[in-house]
């Protein structure tokens, strides 16, 4: 199995998940949980590899790498991505290179920069926010984990 970052959220009365990765986690990679504005890469963090999460996940260190997951995934402005991401829902104020696959809604913040193609159900960007490729925005896309 390659390098991955397994991250789920935890609801209250849930059983406590263990991570399936042998690269080094974050705490709350360790714990299971992803609380809501907690990094899963953090600032001034590398990663290469596969990021899988479950729930909400904050990114706002370098992951090179595929990024796929349920939830909502959170690129901060410190945050830059080198690899296709897939999810549910992305808010992106960093960097992202590579292809987006966005179930739901894309948010593309003031400061934001991604350099791919786009293929979402819903697409908002703000001024100031940079896009270098192919868009479509589609009635439906398919699950981000099917």
């Amino acid at each position: 199995m390659s390098d991955a970052i397994v991250l789920t959220s935890q609801q209250p009365g849930d059983p406590q998940r263990a991570p399936r990765s042998s690269a080094p986690q974050p705490d709350s990679a360790r714990r299971g949980a992803s609380e809501p504005g907690e990094s899963l890469v953090p600032s001034g963090f590398r990663f290469e590899g596969t990021v899988a999460f479950h729930g909400r996940a904050h990114l706002d260190g370098h992951v090179t790498g595929r990024v796929e997951g349920r939830g909502r995934l959170e690129v901060g402005p410190s945050g830059h991505l080198e690899g296709d991401v897939r999810a549910d829902e992305l808010v992106v104020a960093g960097t992202i290179e590579g292809d987006l696959e966005v179930a739901h809604r894309l948010e593309l913040q003031e400061g934001a920069r991604v350099c791919g193609a786009i293929r979402t159900a819903s697409l908002e960007m703000h001024e100031g926010a940079i896009l270098d490729g192919p868009c479509a925005v589609v009635a439906a896309v398919a699950d981000a984990d099917s």
